[in-house]
């Protein structure tokens, strides 16, 4: 039983390594097959990108890292735009009985103008680690803008944990310190485009992150690159008549294969 948990400590601590000392990339198969980009995410991580979307929208998703059971990635949210601005509710609740956390996040995007837009989301999260007396309770926030520069390119910033703080304290610091992202995308043709995206943890760590996607007919064909160290990522997308069905997979040299699955629908 030890052993197990010091291998899951450890995969959990070489992917933090491989992907940033602090942040846990997105989970959700459309944006881990474009590169992990936020821009393109369903859950629209980025409060801003609301506002792209005119219809109301729910999506759930599984992430698997590297075939261990241990270390699952389960996400659900759902987008209700009003004339005043664009609303958002997402959960999600990853790791396993030893480490574990839960989150809640309320998202808002507001249209400023023909070219920009603002977003703010608060997010609510509960973290387990065995061997801590009590479990920790952190609130955090994040802000975002874009701004539409053509018909065919917009870009992005977001500001994740640009204010955090502890609700339960205690003597030992768990706060992950703030992620930067710049970026956007191109749209290349009415059925493709390129997503790049530039981010940071803490001034310290950087990775860059950049995805194609191809769509013909019902079927979307995505593939996409993070660095540093190089993680190549692959996958497909299926326009059902009421869903879309999304997969995707990622390769890591050391640690193998992720892969993650997810359903979505409009209403």
């Amino acid at each position: 039983m030890r052993t197990t948990i010091f291998i899951l400590f450890w995969l959990l601590q070489a992917s933090v390594g491989a992907t940033g000392s602090s942040h846990k990339e997105v989970a959700n198969p459309i944006s881990s097959a474009l590169g992990y980009t936020l821009f393109a995410s369903p859950h629209f991580e980025n409060p801003a990108t609301t506002i792209y979307n005119p219809a109301r929208c729910a999506y759930a998703n599984y992430h698997n890292k590297y075939g261990v059971k241990e270390l699952g990635d389960w996400e659900a949210s759902i987008l209700y735009p009003a004339p005043w601005a664009h609303q958002r509710l997402h959960f999600e609740h990853f790791g396993f009985e030893h480490y574990h956390y839960t989150s809640l996040n309320y998202g808002i995007g507001k249209k400023l103008s023909e070219r920009w837009s603002l977003g703010t989301a608060i997010r609510l999260k509960h973290l387990h680690f065995t061997g801590d007396q009590e479990d920790r309770n952190i609130l955090q926030t994040d802000i975002g803008l874009t701004w539409m520069a053509t018909s065919k390119i917009t870009a992005e910033v977001l500001i994740q944990n640009w204010f955090e703080t502890e609700i339960s304290p205690s003597e030992e610091n768990c706060e992950s310190g703030h992620t930067a992202t710049i970026g956007g995308c191109f749209q290349m043709l009415d059925n493709a485009r390129w997503c790049f995206e530039l981010e940071e943890t803490q001034w310290k760590d950087w990775r860059i992150k950049n995805g194609f996607e191809f769509s013909y007919e019902r079927a979307s064909f995505r593939c996409g690159c993070m660095l540093f160290p190089v993680l190549p990522t692959l996958g497909i997308g299926f326009g059902l008549s009421h869903f879309r069905l999304d997969l995707s997979s990622s390769f890591h040299n050391q640690l193998g294969y992720s892969i993650a699955i997810g359903i979505g629908s409009q209403f």
